[in-house]
C-alpha cells in the first residue's frame, strides 16, 4: 500500500500565502480559541501540540482539524501549524491533507527533530489508518517529513518525500492470501532511533 492522496504537497506552500490572519481574545483558552477559528465545517480532534521548536518569541502550536459532521462519511484531516504574528494573533497555515485510506486517518505522533547538521528541526507526522478488509487486516502506517524555516516570517513548509518514504511503517497487518506483515515505524521512538541509522 502506498500513500494514497488526491493533492500530494508537491507546490511549496508561504506561510504568508494563503495564510489566515486569526486573533485571540483576552482571555480565550487556547482550546476555545481553536474551536472558534475552526475552518468551516471542521473541529479539533486532538490536542494541539504547543511548542517553541522553531524558535519564534512565542510558541507555535499545531492542530489536526477533521469533519464536525456526524453523517458517517470518511472525513480528511487537516494539520494546520499556527504561527505567532504578534501579541494574540496567528498566521494559520494548512500543512498537509490526509485523506481516508480503507478507514479515517488518525495521527499517532507530532513531534521535531534535526534530519542533519543544522540546527533546523523538521517536523515528523506519524498517520495511521486501521485496515480491516475480506483479506487484511491491521493497520498502515505512514511518517510524513516537511522542513520548516524557524523564525522567518517568509517560512515555507515543505514535504521531503524520500526521507519520509525512508521511514514510513507499512502496513502491520494479517493477511488471509500471505504471510503477515510488520511495520518498521509506528512510533516516534521507532522513527527517531530509524533516523540515526540513515544519517
Amino acid at each position: 500500500m502506498t500513500r494514497c492522496l488526491s493533492l500530494l504537497l508537491s507546490l511549496v506552500l508561504s506561510w504568508n500565502v494563503g495564510a489566515t490572519t486569526l486573533e485571540r481574545t483576552s482571555g480565550e483558552s487556547v482550546d476555545a480559541f481553536l474551536v472558534r477559528t475552526a475552518p468551516q465545517g471542521m473541529q479539533p480532534l486532538q490536542k494541539p501540540v504547543v511548542t517553541n521548536a522553531l524558535g519564534f518569541s512565542a510558541p507555535v502550536l499545531l492542530v489536526a482539524y477533521g469533519d464536525a459532521s456526524t453523517d458517517g462519511s470518511s472525513p480528511n484531516l487537516q494539520l494546520f501549524l499556527f504561527v505567532p504574528s504578534q501579541s494574540d494573533s496567528y498566521e494559520r497555515v494548512l500543512i498537509d491533507t490526509y485523506e481516508p485510506e480503507g478507514a479515517d486517518p488518525h495521527i499517532e505522533s507530532l513531534f521535531f527533530a534535526g534530519t542533519d547538521k543544522t540546527p533546523d528541526k523538521k517536523l515528523f507526522v506519524i498517520v495511521s489508518w486501521e485496515q480491516n478488509h475480506a483479506t487484511v487486516k491491521g493497520a498502515l502506517y505512514q511518517t510524513f517529513i516537511y522542513a520548516l524555516t524557524p523564525k522567518s516570517s517568509g517560512a515555507q513548509p515543505q514535504y521531503l518525500k524520500s526521507l519520509s518514504d525512508k521511514l514510513s511503517g507499512g502496513c502491520d497487518c494479517r493477511r488471509s492470501d500471505g504471510p503477515a506483515s510488520k511495520a518498521k515505524y509506528k512510533t516516534a521512538a521507532e522513527v527517531k532511533a530509524g533516523l540515526l541509522k540513515i544519517r
